[in-house]
């Protein structure tokens, strides 16, 4: 029987830890152990998809190792506020960067389980800064008790798909991009598909040795025929079970595009944005970067913080080499760049005087280097 990761997680954290961390947060005492549980099975999912290569289950062996299991025993003092919460939390951001990647990765999961819990993004992130910790701390102490090394931590994470899916709405494993891991009805229609593709292959191979040339038109349409006899029930059968998984499995295959947890970053319905090869994802990065910065800055210190990176992606804008296309990939830039100064525009009017002020002379400048780019369809 598998070890269950989120089963040991909750048994670390007691009623009256989870009260504390419900204090901190400011939700309500009912709801936090449900939200405590969402952003930890977020925090497992991207570890399992980390560790699903040996690189990635080394990096996570090696936090592990370095891990102070004894937190487990001491969560009331640190998360009782003050500075043992502080250094918790700023733990807990090095172990998130760790597992996503941090910066953009980092923010856009933020704000898909925010949008999918209904909280602030800034209640979210602080929640997965306390659950990181706690589930690294978990990890820590299974590997020292068990005598794990990468590899059989590797396994282990992969053994939590068959758990993982009970913790988090479903519809936020999808966004996420997990649930092509949790397997079922998606690995099912792999396996029909593969058996159906190696019928047909020994069949036709099987009518090529013994020849007979009216052979090779009878059988793929009695192929067609036993397929659509036997593989679409199949199919419909095992949809039907799983309440239309199977579909919803591939669907959900697509890695979301940068910016998709930022309300208004819509760059899925840009036209031609394939034909900017390597530099439409560079170049959607940075646009989510600046977005999901100015989206979550609060005060005038982050605002100081963000005006430094506006100015420095301004200052190195012409290395995209945008200014030298035409035709699609123009037409790509531009869907681009307006999405991107609209959402800035809309982000930028809901801040304080005090963040505007520092915020929209460096913005401006921007703008005046995306001039070129804003508005011009009608010259394409």
């Amino acid at each position: 029987m598998s070890v269950n990761i989120m089963d040991l997680v909750k048994g670390a954290v007691s009623d009256q830890v989870m009260g504390q961390i419900g204090g901190l947060l400011g939700t309500d005492a009912k709801k936090t152990p449900s939200l405590f549980e969402t952003a930890a099975g977020s925090i497992l999912g991207g570890l399992m998809k980390k560790a699903s290569t040996p690189q990635g289950a080394q990096d996570i062996f090696g936090a592990a190792q370095k891990q102070d299991d004894s937190v487990l025993d001491k969560l009331g003092d640190l998360l009782g506020g003050g500075d043992s919460t502080d250094e918790f939390e700023k733990q807990g951001s090095g172990i998130l960067d760790m597992v996503l990647g941090g910066g953009q990765q980092t923010n856009g999961m933020i704000g898909m389980i925010a949008k999918s819990l209904g909280l602030d993004k800034g209640v979210v992130g602080k929640l997965l800064m306390m659950a990181a910790p706690i589930i690294m701390g978990v990890i820590g102490k299974h590997i020292k008790n068990k005598a794990l090394d990468a590899v059989g931590l590797g396994n282990l994470l992969g053994e939590q798909k068959s758990h993982l899916g009970k913790y988090m709405p479903a519809s936020l494993t999808n966004d996420l991009g997990f649930s092509n891991m949790l397997g079922s009805a998606s690995d099912a229609v792999g396996t029909a598909g593969g058996a159906a593709r190696d019928a047909v292959g020994n069949a036709a191979g099987a009518a090529s040795s013994s020849g007979g040339s009216l052979l090779k038109y009878i059988i793929p349409i009695g192929l067609l025929g036993i397929l659509a006899v036997f593989g679409v029930p199949w199919i419909m059968d095992m949809m039907s079970r799983s309440g239309g998984a199977a579909l919803d499995q591939a669907e959900i295959s697509v890695t979301p595009l940068p910016g998709a947890g930022i309300d208004g970053l819509d760059f899925a319905s840009v036209p031609f944005r394939d034909s900017l090869g390597e530099t439409g994802p560079k170049l959607m990065n940075s646009f989510a970067d600046i977005a999901s910065g100015l989206e979550s800055v609060a005060d005038e210190d982050g605002a100081k913080s963000l005006a430094d990176k506006i100015s420095s992606f301004t200052g190195n804008f012409d290395s995209f080499g945008l200014d030298k296309l035409d035709g699609n990939p123009k037409a790509a830039t531009i869907g681009l760049v307006s999405t991107f100064v609209e959402t800035v525009n809309d982000l930028l009017s809901d801040k304080s005087e005090g963040v505007r002020g520092i915020l929209k002379p460096v913005i401006d400048l921007m703008m005046e280097k995306l001039a070129p780019f804003i508005g011009a369809q009608n010259a394409l």
